[in-house]
């Protein structure tokens, strides 16, 4: 019988958001200024789709580039990568560079700042046959079998023809498309038949075993897997270089530690916890009031103030202990002394970060000082640990319960490519990582689009129409919103765009420029899904910084962000931000960097000002917007087939001050909803209004434009109808001129 796994094809982002920079550039809005330096018979498992989750957890994001040769991870493996499990929630595996050659021995840096290497764990019983046990057997018991079938063009060739082409395909019609691709290459159809019955009978014979494969004529001839990860992480994420020597340390070995005991003469002031910013537990002995919840699955450091009464040892640590229906897990920082605790120094504190995995929502703590030396201290032990009964202290812990899943569509301009390497890859994902609420970061790299011969760095909003191939802004955003719907994706994907219109960023930017833009996304029931779009520069290893923020800047409007209080006089401003001038208003923490952010020097992502990070007013909007989603369009869900009910013709049109452009009509069965409904009239030449409907408008991220969506009335006399009168909240009163023929 054949059979088949699934596997992904390719790696989103309304108002429309836009960065402007004057004198620099505009993410849509958002610009520095240019001088700064910133930088698949019968047994067939789910489509390609179904693999993008794992329903415990979401911690095994498998995903590849088949068909598009080349990623460092799934090189054409259905539904799985070349890597060993990740061994802690953050697993976050993507699709890096479309023309660098196959290297299965890259291993992606940890995400949780720990030093223990990645190495490879037993791959069945994990219960999760197309997922972790997939991608686990084709890094250890398969992998001579992975290796010979990468190495073989038919066999390489078979599965560039499966996938996308037979993706979307089930029962005949998928085994009808099989069948062709295997007539095409015979001998690599063998190979790959070799490699599954790998993986269903001996890596993941167990795991896949209610998939029915036929395991009777397999016979092993694979050597033992070599337990050999490849190359060290990574320690490039590409920010810069922090000053602080105050690093979190490492934690988590493997073994809770055990036997230390709590440090003598030591007084338990203060204990914060930090996943981009701080939260305070504990004060004084006192629970404190937690306004902020910790979130479930992403690594956390636990800062630990502490003063010394009398002789203390010099030789103390912070221990957190995690006491959950799963057990308990003992945590311990490294050794150090006591030191005045200073909320702006690190390393003046004791610190331990614990891994997401082991940050759920029914965790109750006990942080400690406890002696690591040989000899240690004899005395008062009672104020080493807080709450001193133990484990008994139970944070608020928020479950984000849906992964934040994008996809990347690099634009080709000239022939120019935007920063799509690994090294800009791993950036863009541990900023993400850093400073976005989600436990799992799903990025996709796609193969890219060509768009036009130019991008003019000012032209941000309207349709020049020339000789010279050049287009503005709003043509790169809908370039993007339009390949979305072509592809379509699962409804909770962002499709982001990178461009990059010139070599280098100062010769696009130096007299000012665009450098982003976005649907403004109010709603989660967003319609047409395409609007789940944006587009940024993409200098990720030229401006790095900069061009980060502007992603993590157009993605927030994607997510319905209004801007924060800002310089430049913005439009669209969230008039409930509810720090001064845009700050941040708590410190924030970079988990990945190990770098704190002041509260009142540090500005909010979505306003324009640098230095940026996230605040905890904006990282709970996005938060609450992942479990919206999730709420919505749950994962038992996700990849069904969606419930339409009688599909109606909208029209829509661009409107921009001065200039207005209609589109094609479109089929919805559920009314576009961008966050503001009006009355949208028809009127003849005399000014009459011939009917009226009700219109809804997604807002560009400038808020100086956006698309209008109306259905027209069944008595409507269009022949008659030349223009459109409506008001909205951003744009005012506008009329728009109607063509002659336009309706019919």
């Amino acid at each position: 019988m054949n059979a088949r796994w699934p596997w992904t094809t390719w790696v989103v982002l309304g108002v429309l958001g836009g960065l402007f920079l004057w004198g620099g550039c505009s993410d849509e809005e958002h610009f520095p200024p240019a001088t700064s330096g910133m930088d698949d018979d019968g047994t067939q498992p789910p489509n390609s789709y179904n693999n993008d989750y794992n329903n415990d957890g979401y911690n095994n994001d498998n995903y590849n580039n088949n068909g598009y040769n080349n990623d460092n991870y799934n090189n054409n493996t259905p539904g799985s990568d070349n890597n060993p499990p990740w061994p802690d929630n953050n697993n976050n595996n993507y699709n890096t560079d479309n023309t660098a050659p196959i290297d299965t021995d890259y291993v992606p840096p940890s995400t949780d700042n720990r030093s223990d290497p990645i190495t490879p764990v037993s791959c069945d019983g994990s219960g999760n046959c197309f997922g972790t046990c997939w991608g686990c057997a084709l890094s250890g018991p398969c992998a001579s079998a992975d290796a010979a079938c990468k190495n073989n063009t038919q066999c390489a060739a078979m599965q560039s023809c499966l996938s996308p082409t037979c993706d979307s395909l089930s029962g005949s019609a998928w085994q009808s498309c099989y069948d062709n691709c295997k007539a095409q290459n015979p001998a690599g159809e063998t190979l790959l038949q070799q490699l599954w019955a790998c993986v269903y009978c001996k890596g993941c014979a167990q795991d896949c075993a209610s998939v029915g494969y036929d395991c009777s004529n397999f016979r092993d001839t694979d050597p033992p897997p070599s337990t050999d990860t490849g190359a060290p992480p990574s320690t490039d994420t590409g920010a810069p270089p922090s000053t602080d020597t105050g690093a979190p340390p490492s934690t988590d070995t493997g073994t809770p530690p055990t036997g230390a005991p709590l440090a003598a003469n030591v007084n338990i002031q203060r204990v914060d916890a930090y996943q981009a910013f701080q939260i305070p537990l504990m004060n004084n002995g006192s629970a404190a009031q937690q306004n902020n919840s910790i979130v479930a699955g992403k690594d956390t450091l636990f800062r630990i103030y502490a003063s010394a009464q009398g002789s203390a040892s010099s030789s103390v640590a912070a221990q957190l202990t995690i006491n959950t229906g799963s057990g308990t897990r003992v945590f311990q920082g490294t050794a150090t002394t006591i030191k005045q605790g200073n909320e702006a120094t690190l390393n003046s504190t004791l610190n331990v970060i614990v891994p997401g995995d082991d940050i759920t929502t029914d965790m109750q703590i006990q942080a400690a000082v406890v002696d690591l030396s040989s000899n240690p201290a004899t005395g008062n032990t009672q104020n080493a640990a807080w709450p001193a009964s133990g484990p008994t202290h139970k944070p608020s812990v928020a479950d984000p319960q849906a992964p934040l899943r994008i996809r990347i569509i690099p634009i080709s301009v000239s022939g120019l490519l935007p920063d799509t390497d690994t090294t800009a890859m791993t950036r863009l994902r541990n900023r993400l990582i850093a400073q976005h609420p989600s436990n799992t970061v799903v990025l996709e790299l796609r193969p890219a689009i060509t768009g036009p011969a130019q991008v003019p760095p000012l032209d941000g909003l309207t349709y020049p129409g020339d000789t010279l191939g050049q287009d503005s802004w709003q043509g790169l955003l809908d370039q993007i919103s339009n390949q979305r719907q072509a592809d379509n994706p699962p409804p909770d994907y962002y499709y982001m765009g990178l461009v990059k219109p010139t070599s280098n960023w100062q010769g696009y930017c130096g007299r000012g420029c665009y450098a982003g833009l976005s649907w403004v996304l109010k709603s989660v029931v967003v319609n047409p899904f395409n609007q789940r779009a944006s587009v940024t520069v993409g200098y990720i290893n030229e401006n790095t910084n900069y061009n980060l923020n502007t992603i993590l800047h157009e993605l927030g409007h994607a997510q319905g962000r209004d801007h924060a209080p800002t310089t430049g006089n913005p439009q669209g401003i969230d008039d409930k931000y509810p720090y001064t001038a845009g700050r941040i208003g708590v410190q924030g923490f970079d988990i990945v960097e190990s770098k704190l952010y002041p509260a009142n020097s540090t500005y909010d992502l979505m306003g324009y000002q640098e230095p940026q990070w996230i605040s905890d007013y904006t990282w709970n909007a996005l938060l609450k917007r992942l479990q919206d989603m999730h709420r919505t369009y749950p994962v038992a869900s996700i990849h069904a087939p969606m419930l339409t009910f009688e599909m109606r013709t909208w029209h829509s049109v661009d409107v921009h001050p001065g200039a207005s452009t209609h589109r094609e009509p479109q089929q919805f069965d559920v009314a576009p909803d961008g966050g503001e409904n009006f009355t949208v009239q028809f009127l003849d030449n005399r000014g009459v209004v011939l009917g009226e409907t009700v219109g809804s408008i997604v807002m560009l991220s400038t808020y100086t434009g956006g698309r209008v969506f109306y259905t027209l009335p069944d008595d409507l006399p269009v022949e008659f109808v030349t223009q459109l009168r409506f008001e909205t909240q951003y744009l005012g009163a506008i009329t728009v001129d109607v063509p002659a023929g336009l309706y019919n």
